[in-house]
């Protein structure tokens, strides 16, 4: 039995993830910040770090590799890209190399310990070592998604620039690293939300991983559009889709099959089996699961989730799916990062 469920868009996304959704289908994605909604038009969420959420951390879906004609390892991919956030393999080596030269052995360790340490760091910095191998190879294999990303880029830009599409940015009204008084004054005080006027868009001067504009002017962080704005513009993916027959009941929506009880099958349905990597199946499971993926739930609670989804997509698509793509389905949108395994504070010096 397949399941729809509706799904709610954040109001906003930034101008990479429309790209997105132009692209792949790929649907913008709550960033919740505490209770007070999503992180996007939060100035307290970002005004720290100044950089967007990781709406692309986990890098691409299989089936976005399949839709680009890239083929890929994908459990080799999954695996080099889970739990690194949106870092690259070249900062994840420069604080590795930072670390490492900044670590200092305590005075008060023996020589024995200090040899048995000096073992663990070097077990610790070869797998390290290892991860930034994987991740560097996991950065070439999205090298190859580049081109469809580009024109996906051109298409909003071209939005962008002739006004059809508009967006908005955050304007600093304080210089932060001169202005040491600015964290502790009122929002309105130290920045706003401004609309980017269309004849100042520039791809030169346009950070997409970042969603800044940087203008005579002016700078404009974490720039975004309105997602109602997005799909009155471009209301349709440019990926492949497939119709189906339907019934309404309630909050959720159900894929009219060729069963004993109805004899209306699905129509025009793609031939084969449906794809593992990605859509339809992953955004329909991440919107019939939704509330407790958000939960964030423990390990214990992760498997038995891990195994409703597996027996859901069994029913609804007659296809057996594997424990990682199930775990792909449902990882969480932010990862923490990667903490060392040795207590290493134990024995540095303070």
């Amino acid at each position: 039995m397949l399941l729809f469920k509706q799904y709610e868009m954040p109001d906003t996304c930034y101008i990479q993830e429309a790209a997105f959704w132009v692209v792949f289908g790929r649907a913008p994605e709550w960033f919740h910040y505490e209770d007070k909604g999503d992180a996007r038009g939060i100035p307290e969420a970002f005004l720290e770090s100044g950089e967007p959420e990781s709406y692309d951390a986990v890098g691409y879906s299989a089936l976005e590799f399949a839709m680009a004609g890239v083929e890929v390892d994908w459990a080799r991919y999954q695996s080099a890209r889970e739990g690194v956030s949106s870092t690259s393999a070249e900062a994840k080596a420069d604080f590795e190399k930072n670390w490492a030269r900044d670590f200092k052995f305590s005075e008060r360790l023996s020589a024995e310990e200090k040899e048995q340490l000096q073992r663990e760091l070097d077990v610790y910095l070869a797998e390290r070592q290892r991860e930034i191998a994987e991740l560097e190879w996991a950065e070439g294999v999205e090298e190859a998604m580049v081109p469809i990303v580009d024109r996906a880029h051109a298409v909003i830009f071209q939005a962008l620039t002739e006004g059809t599409l508009k967006a908005e940015g955050w304007v600093d009204f304080v210089d932060w690293e001169q202005d040491e008084t600015a964290q502790y004054r009122p929002i309105e005080e130290v920045g706003a939300f401004e609309t980017i006027p269309a004849n100042v868009w520039s791809l030169r001067n346009f950070d997409w991983r970042k969603s800044t504009l940087k203008t005579i002017a002016k700078k404009y962080r974490l720039a975004q559009v309105k997602t109602a704005d997005l799909l009155s513009v471009f209301p349709q993916p440019t990926c492949p889709s497939f119709t189906f027959e339907a019934r309404a009941f309630g909050e959720v929506v159900m894929a009219i099959e060729d069963t004993k009880t109805e004899q209306t099958s699905l129509a025009t349905r793609p031939r084969g089996r449906p794809p593992k990597g990605g859509l339809p199946i992953r955004d329909v499971v991440r919107n019939l699961f939704y509330d407790r993926i958000a939960a964030d739930e423990t390990p214990v609670k992760q498997e038995s989730l891990v195994q409703d989804v597996m027996s859901f997509v069994k029913k609804a698509y007659k296809v057996d799916i594997g424990r990682t793509t199930a775990q792909d389905y449902i990882r969480p949108l932010k990862h923490q990062p990667r903490v060392p395994e040795i207590d290493a504070g134990k024995y540095a010096a303070n």
